[in-house]
């Protein structure tokens, strides 16, 4: 199966997106294979074919259907390989996505590796990220086209969003969440509480505002705030600021469909060697 490398995002233009892409050198010919572009607004998709089938040994493709004017939007790509003759299909890449972003060095690569050992093997408590839809099919319950507007709240069609389906498919995730203060406040209508934390998490998935974390006990955080550490540019490290979506709001009614073996807290892989019995050669 030829094998699709180097997949890249570029733009200089606010409403085109660039994508290139490289082949393995196999024995295979190329011209055997028809291309598709995938596009999604999330890491982990759903995604949806944009364009294809791509053929004639081309490995370019320019997306005009972008919006890069809002802050909180991205646009995540793959590519998709499809043989013609035996129909076998493969995407690339496999457990990720291209998008706009800066070319890492090698140290930011390292960077990256050291912080998703760090969260999964030491300081990560497994969760589930939901990505907030920012585009697609506006929603026929509460969306007001004439208006440009929502005109309902409590929406169980879009979650309070304006899109179908509220948010994109969960991706599982590895983050450390401070324990919150609580906080309360008199006002006009009586009492209120304020719940507010940090957190802190690899580089991917990125994240955005208004992305909700769902932690094991279901208790559900929006991301308000998301701050990054980068080496030129490339991101390394995300520390997020959170707030806590009080239980008889819309968010607590999208599904969440635990695997029946699922652990917050797993057993770490690694071993820290300063710790009694964890090496055979320790020696109080």
């Amino acid at each position: 199966m030829l094998e699709v490398i180097k997949i890249a995002a570029s733009t200089v233009d606010l409403n085109y997106t660039r994508l290139v892409w490289e082949l393995r050198v196999t024995g295979e010919d190329p011209l055997d294979y028809d291309f598709y572009i995938l596009r999604s607004g999330s890491a982990a998709g759903p995604f949806d074919v944009l364009a294809g089938p791509i053929r004639y040994d081309t490995y370019e493709f320019l997306d005009g259907d972008v919006y890069h004017q809002n802050k909180f939007r991205r646009y995540f790509y793959r590519v998709r390989a499809v043989h013609r003759g035996s129909g076998q299909v493969r995407e690339y890449p496999h457990d990720s996505a291209a998008w706009v972003k800066a070319r890492p060095t090698l140290i930011a690569t390292e960077l990256r590796r050291q912080e998703r050992v760090l969260f999964r093997e030491f300081s990560g408590r497994r969760a589930v990220l939901l990505p907030l839809r920012r585009f697609g099919r506006r929603c026929p319950r509460c969306w007001d086209p004439v208006a440009g507007r929502k005109v309902i709240s409590q929406c169980l069609t879009c979650f309070d969003t304006t899109y179908v389906g509220g948010y994109l498919q969960p991706i599982e995730i590895f983050i450390q969440i401070d324990p919150s203060p609580k906080v309360q406040q008199n006002n006009a209508h009586g009492r209120e509480g304020q719940d507010n934390t940090r957190a802190r998490k690899s580089s991917f998935p990125p994240t955005m505002v208004g992305d909700v974390i769902v932690e094991a006990e279901n208790i559900r955080w929006r991301i308000t705030q998301v701050s990054t550490t980068q080496r030129l540019r490339a991101v390394a490290h995300e520390e997020l600021q959170l707030h806590y979506i009080v239980p008889d709001q819309i968010e607590y009614e999208f599904p969440i469909f635990w695997p029946e073996d699922f652990e917050a807290s797993p057993a770490r892989e690694f071993t820290n060697p300063m710790t009694p019995g964890g090496d055979d050669d320790w020696v109080w």
